[in-house]
């Protein structure tokens, strides 16, 4: 028998017909069939909400109480029906097998779950959903089902004006539940949290929770389910020769050119990541059932316009533990850069830098300068050292104390020493002057030199203490050329 169940459930008209929900198209066909079939053999709509009325009805009388005196059962219709019982009313025996019949369809599709109440608001929602449906039902003095399937069957006008209404009331009410109760997910992966088809360590989730070491995520989904949102799809992206500083099982050290994303913005973008994947691939060392477990990935970004040493996860425990060092800045970043003006003797400076989410630029403040509408400001500390100087612009080393938005480009313009070429936060005069004489195209900060911590688990334990260096690109070769002692940091 269970391997009976077993070559059943893989049968494609099996789950075609009991397993996958009909398609809008499918449901609409057979309602409207049902509802022909039901007009011509019975003589009669299809209604429902008629029937629930005499069953509260019946209820009510049950409990001890007494219709006979309300305005809707006071017709000899009603009254006869009231009167033949449950069993003899055809509406009644028809919402019975509707009933059934979505209880045996979720039965067979593995979908039948009793749901715990979650709240009061949900409570309140099916009540007031269901008062408002009953007492629209009344007033239009029919039912819900019937006037639209029989009016529209009939040719009736009022048919199509409850449908017109129906549609109209469905989006405005689907829109006051999402704004104001909540109910539904926006998404099939929280519909999936929802069902508890995807669990953490065994309970409910709801996508919110921070994953700890040693969590259990597990995923209840079918097979086809599965393959159908497990798909890798690779971006065909043109072909670029990445500089590759360092690379072993693990992780790569990609010296990033400046004008490239590290990350795409949006889903046409080409990226640094776009252009690792296809190097991977092109190399034999990433195959596309590989991506279906882990998809390489940077764990650095820098500014479009910054060149410089990105690193990339190349499997999952390079990648984790690359950007667990960042975190908490245990590895060392250094910067060159080439500033305005002459900068005398190594700096620590701090401040706090704000940022303006609609123009993404940021404005560094001192302590002094903060204020109650600063409150999101977060503090900043940045290390610099002069390396040489020609006197009207000066090679910095740059460490980052912490790593916040545009903060070294944003932190040497506050003190009077913006970087050249840079457009958003420079000095134009400046900008100007690197364009016309250096032919500088972007500005003049690069990611240089890593220094990795001298302690790493497995399997990067063997890059403990390390340091890498990434050339500048020939637009800082151009700029630096005329400082004594250039060659030390730019050949």
């Amino acid at each position: 028998m269970k391997e009976f169940f077993q070559k059943l459930s893989k049968n494609d008209f099996y789950k075609k017909l009991m397993k996958e929900p009909l398609t809008y198209v499918a449901g609409a066909v057979l309602l409207s069939v049902f509802q022909i079939a039901h007009l011509a053999s019975l003589g009669s709509a299809w209604g429902v909400t008629s029937a629930f009325a005499d069953w509260g009805a019946w209820i009510y009388q049950g409990l001890g109480g007494d219709v006979s005196s309300w305005a809707y059962f006071a017709s000899e219709k009603a009254q006869h029906t009231l009167a033949a019982g449950f069993l003899h009313d055809g509406g009644s025996i028809r919402n019975i097998g509707i009933i059934v019949g979505a209880l045996l369809a979720t039965l067979y599709a593995s979908q039948f779950k009793i749901k715990k109440i979650k709240s009061i608001r949900q409570v309140v929602a099916a009540v007031l959903g269901g008062l408002l449906m009953g007492y629209g039902a009344r007033m239009a003095h029919g039912c819900n089902i019937g006037a639209l399937y029989s009016g529209i069957a009939s040719l009736s006008l009022s048919g199509w004006i409850f449908a017109a209404f129906l549609m109209v009331g469905a989006f405005i009410g689907s829109k006051l539940l999402a704004k104001y109760l909540n109910l539904a997910g926006k998404s099939f992966i929280y519909k999936m949290l929802r069902k508890k088809n995807i669990t953490l360590n065994g309970k409910k989730c709801d996508g919110s929770e921070k994953l700890s070491e040693g969590d259990e995520v597990k995923l209840f989904l079918s097979d086809e389910t599965i393959e159908k949102f497990s798909e890798v799809k690779i971006q065909k992206v043109r072909k670029r020769k990445l500089d590759v500083v360092y690379e072993d099982d693990d992780i790569i050290l990609i010296n990033k050119p400046s004008g490239m994303l590290s990350q795409k913005a949006k889903e046409t973008d080409e990226s640094l990541v776009e252009y690792l994947i296809q190097y991977l691939l092109d190399g034999g060392k990433l195959t596309k059932e590989d991506m279906r477990q882990f998809k390489p990935s940077v764990c650095n970004r820098l500014d479009r316009n910054t060149s410089g040493i990105v690193i990339a996860g190349k499997s999952l425990p390079g990648l984790q533990l690359m950007s667990e060092a960042i975190k908490e800045r245990t590895i060392g970043k250094y910067y060159l850069c080439i500033v305005k003006g002459s900068v005398a003797g190594p700096k620590e400076i701090d401040g706090y830098l704000k940022k303006n989410e609609k123009t993404n630029q940021v404005t560094v403040l001192k302590a002094n300068e903060l204020c109650r509408e600063d409150k999101d400001a977060l503090p900043i500390r940045t290390q610099y050292r002069p390396l040489c100087s020609d006197g009207r612009h000066t090679l910095l080393e740059v460490k980052l104390i912490t790593g916040r938005s545009h903060q070294i480009r944003a932190h040497l313009a506050s003190i009077g020493h913006p970087i050249a070429g840079d457009y958003k936060y420079g000095d134009p005069a400046v900008n100007r002057e690197a364009r016309d004489k250096y032919a500088v195209q972007s500005q003049m900060l690069h990611a240089w030199r890593l220094v990795m911590p001298k302690e790493l688990r497995e399997p990067l334990a063997g890059l403990g203490g390390r340091e890498f260096t990434a050339k500048p690109p020939e637009e800082f070769m151009r700029m630096t050329a005329g400082m004594p002692g250039y060659e030390r940091f730019i050949s």
